[in-house]
């Protein structure tokens, strides 16, 4: 069986980065509030208490987006098939408390796996360019993030005492890349073949080059193996098998039947 297999082997964990070929990378999603509103629907604003809690402002001709203290906004949700690769976005705080002068609003990026990045400003007042993508660590594990689910902003209540007139935080130029899933409608069929060797070679089929350079996933005896897609194939091989083993198609999910096949 595969799970056997593989325990007397070590395994390699890759997590995407910026080397990834332009092919791999969907849309960069963008929201500057020109005009003072939300210009981009990927980006959700559904808060019930818009004066109170948020409001869009205009200083020194430029747009952002101000939260009251104690107030947080998630900022978008992913249309099917995608992943977000990577986040950015311009933080002015001026909540830093009235003694360490700390910055202590945040933005919060959420991973799949339950861990988590906080993105603080570094000044007081001082706008500043935050980022994360996949490979940034998570604050419970210390692990790369990986696929990112969620962004959220959060501004704290303790004011400073640097520039006491202002308050709660903005935020502005916020820039998500997103990774471009693959369709069902794309994939014509997935393959496998072992033989007395125990060496299997899985293959999943598409029907054109649109998704070269991207990635899917499938599943050996239900261990999940992501491939990167080459052309209109992705292809993995392993060794040392025995019995019979399963190959699933597990994202894009339900797209084609299972092959049984059996090594040695």
């Amino acid at each position: 069986m595969y799970r056997e297999a593989v325990r007397s082997r070590v395994t390699c964990l890759c997590v995407l980065t910026w080397g990834l070929a332009p092919a791999a990378l969907g849309a960069e999603q963008v929201e500057t509030f020109d005009g003072g509103e939300f210009t981009n629907p990927f980006f959700r604003h559904d808060l019930e208490f818009k004066e109170c809690c948020w409001r869009i402002i205009n200083e020194d001709g430029e747009w952002k987006l101000h939260l009251e203290p104690n107030t947080d906004l998630i900022t978008f949700d992913l249309p099917e098939g995608d992943k977000v690769f990577a986040v950015s976005v311009d933080v002015e705080d001026f909540e830093g408390g009235f003694v360490g002068n700390r910055p202590t609003s945040a933005v919060i990026v959420r991973a799949a796996s339950g861990d988590f990045a906080l993105l603080l400003a570094e000044q007081i007042g001082q706008r500043t360019r935050l980022e994360a993508d996949v490979n940034t660590p998570g604050r419970l594990t210390g692990e790369p993030l990986g696929e990112i689910v969620s962004l959220s902003f959060s501004a704290a209540n303790e004011g400073n005492n640097v520039i006491p007139e202002k308050f709660g935080a903005n935020f502005d130029n916020i820039r998500v890349v997103t990774v471009g899933g693959v369709p069902c409608e794309a994939v014509r069929r997935l393959k496998g073949r072992c033989g007395p060797s125990g060496k299997l070679t899985a293959k999943v089929k598409l029907s054109s080059r649109d998704h070269d350079g991207r990635t899917l996933t499938i599943g050996i005896d239900g261990e999940p193996i992501e491939l990167s897609i080459a052309g209109r194939k992705a292809k993995h091989r392993t060794c040392c098998l025995e019995g019979p083993v399963e190959l699933t198609l597990i994202a894009p999910d339900a797209c084609v039947e299972p092959v049984n096949v059996t090594c040695g």
